[in-house]
């Protein structure tokens, strides 16, 4: 098995990851195929932000697909961010989301690197909230999805209502828990620096949200550590 990058003209490749995409995400929480295609073409171009790297690598084996990783390392946060990470149904629970994973942290070292910078400060993405899930079964797929980050080396960030706006038309706000794998000896559980850095990596960044956003605004409002 390998994992590299997806290429915009490896169509056959394309279409596969999409579909795991596609089935792993529901539609509130999905950006279009369109734009993840347009910004694997930026990067393919060297057209894209001059202080982020984006990253859509896919874990392959005899030209099939079998995982997803969608990530961005941002230099003014010195962060990374997973908007998206998933492995096909048929292949979870047998190790393969923790070789991805680490992968993932690993480009995003090699990123900060390659800008200059000693090490990044982590990698922050979001997980659905087990007490907002639909029923107990939801609930308990969701605690097992934060349990295999923590496992992994990622902890739970405290003190903090992060709400996301909405991605498209008649799509609801969404409300998550999340999750940092500190890279830069910080400490555990993250402090105020630590958290508000999260927040300018993932609505700031990640959402594109400037800091007078209501959403960003709220999020830090919402920090409850000193």
């Amino acid at each position: 098995m390998e994992i590299d990058e997806l290429g915009s003209t490896q169509t056959h490749l394309v279409k596969q990851a999409l579909w795991i995409y596609a089935e792993s995400f529901p539609a509130e929480e999905r950006i279009s195929a369109e734009e993840l295609l347009r910004a694997v073409r930026q990067r393919e171009q060297d057209s894209g932000p001059a202080d982020a790297t984006f990253h859509f690598m896919v874990a392959l084996e005899d030209e099939s697909v079998l995982g997803i990783a969608i990530f961005s390392y941002y230099k003014p946060a010195r962060m990374g961010f997973i908007p998206y990470f998933a492995v096909h149904p048929r292949r979870r629970s047998g190790g393969l989301g923790a070789r991805i994973y680490a992968q993932i942290i690993a480009t995003v070292a090699a990123d900060a690197r390659l800008y200059g910078e000693p090490a990044p400060l982590g990698v922050s993405f979001e997980v659905e909230r087990p007490d907002l899930a639909r029923d107990a079964a939801d609930a308990q797929l969701r605690r097992r999805r934060i349990g295999f980050y923590q496992r992994n080396g990622a902890v739970e960030v405290p003190h903090l209502a992060l709400v996301a706006p909405p991605l498209g038309p008649n799509l609801p706000e969404m409300a998550y828990a999340i999750l940092l794998h500190p890279l830069a000896g910080w400490a555990s559980p993250p402090g105020r620096a630590a958290i508000t850095a999260v927040v300018a990596t993932v609505l700031g960044h990640g959402y594109g949200l400037a800091p007078e956003s209501p959403y960003y605004r709220r999020a830090l409002a919402s920090i409850d550590v000193d």
